[in-house]
C-alpha cells in the first residue's frame, strides 16, 4: 500500500517533467529516534528501510529511492523545524511520519500550505483526517478512535467487565485514545470508568499506580493505554505493588511491545492486549518481513 501511495503521489506531481523521470525520489522520514517515542520511531524507520531495500530493491516505477532521515524527538517545535529542512533544503518529494501526534498537528498547516504529500506513519490524532483533513495528508496507520474502539468494545461486550480504570498518557494521543476506548466500552455495556493520566515518558509511575490500587475494590479490571518508557515501568510496578493476580490488566499492544517485554520478563505474563499488528502473526509475508 505504501509503495502505491508513493508512486501515485510522486509521479502525479512530476509527470510533465522529463528530468524528474531520471532523478531519485527523495523521501523524508520524520520519526522520533530519541526521546520517549524513540522505540516506535526507530522501528518504523527500520521497517521502511527493509521494505524499500528488500521488497522494492531501492526503487519504485524505475526510479531510485533516497531516504533522508530526521529526528522529530516527539517535540512539536523540533518536528516543525525538521520538516522545513526536509522540504526547503533537501527538497523531498514527500514525507513519511511522524510518530508523535503533537508533531503531526504542528506540521499539518505547513505541509498543507506547501502541498507536500505526507503519509502519517503512526501519529493517531483524530482531527488530522477529520476536521483538519488536508488533500496533502494521508494515513497508513489508524486514528486514535479506530485503534481503541475495538479494545473498548471487546473489554465490555466480550470480557464482560463493567467497572474499569483507564491509565493513559497526558497529551493529545493519550487523551484521544483513552476517550475512544471509553466511548466504545460504554457502548459495549461498560458502566463506570476511573481515568488516570500520567506524563508522556514518566519513569516514576508510583503516584499513578497507587491511585489505581486505592480504587481496586471497586474495579473489575485495569486498562493501560501506554507506550514509551512508561509502559515497561507500569508492567513492573503492577507486579511489585501486588496487583498482578488480583485484577486483570488489559493493555494496548504497544504497552507490551516486544522491545519492552525483554526488560519486564515474567511480570508481563497474563496481560491481555490488542493491536492492529503483531510481529508473531503466522503468515508467510510477516515471517519474511520479521
Amino acid at each position: 500500500m505504501l509503495a502505491g501511495l508513493v508512486v501515485a503521489m510522486v509521479l502525479a506531481g512530476a509527470a510533465l517533467v522529463a528530468q524528474a523521470q531520471r532523478e531519485p525520489i527523495r523521501i523524508g522520514l520524520l520519526n522520533a529516534m530519541t526521546g520517549p517515542l524513540a522505540v516506535n520511531g526507530t522501528e518504523i524507520n527500520e521497517g521502511i528501510r527493509l521494505y524499500w531495500e528488500d521488497e522494492m530493491s531501492g526503487q519504485v516505477a524505475g526510479r531510485p529511492v533516497r531516504l533522508l532521515v530526521e529526528d522529530e524527538e516527539g517535540k512539536a517545535d523540533v518536528g516543525l523545524t525538521k520538516v522545513r529542512k526536509l522540504v526547503e533544503s533537501d527538497r523531498v518529494h514527500l514525507v513519511l511520519g511522524p510518530v508523535s501526534s503533537a508533531v503531526a498537528v504542528a506540521i499539518r498547516d505547513y505541509v498543507h500550505e506547501r502541498t507536500i504529500p505526507t503519509i502519517i506513519t503512526q501519529a493517531t490524532a483524530n482531527n488530522l483526517t477529520a476536521e483538519k483533513a488536508s488533500p496533502s495528508v494521508f494515513r497508513s496507520a489508524m486514528s486514535s478512535y479506530q485503534q481503541e474502539a475495538a479494545g473498548g468494545w471487546y473489554v465490555a461486550a466480550k470480557l464482560g467487565h463493567k467497572r474499569i480504570a483507564v491509565v493513559a498518557l497526558d497529551y493529545v494521543a493519550g487523551h484521544e485514545q483513552a476517550d475512544g476506548f471509553i466511548k466504545a466500552f460504554r457502548e459495549g455495556g461498560g458502566q463506570s470508568v476511573e481515568k488516570v493520566l500520567m506524563p508522556l515518558g514518566a519513569m516514576d509511575v508510583a503516584p499513578y499506580i497507587t491511585r489505581v490500587q486505592d480504587k481496586a475494590p471497586q474495579l473489575d479490571a485495569v486498562v493501560g493505554i501506554l507506550w514509551g518508557p512508561s509502559a515497561p515501568q507500569w508492567i513492573k510496578a503492577w507486579n511489585e505493588y501486588g496487583l498482578k493476580g488480583k485484577l486483570p490488566l488489559l493493555t494496548l499492544g504497544e504497552t507490551v511491545n516486544e522491545t519492552y517485554l525483554r526488560s519486564v520478563g515474567d511480570a508481563a505474563v497474563g496481560v491481555v492486549s490488542w493491536l492492529s499488528y503483531s510481529p508473531v502473526l503466522d503468515t508467510g509475508e510477516n515471517k519474511r518481513f520479521v
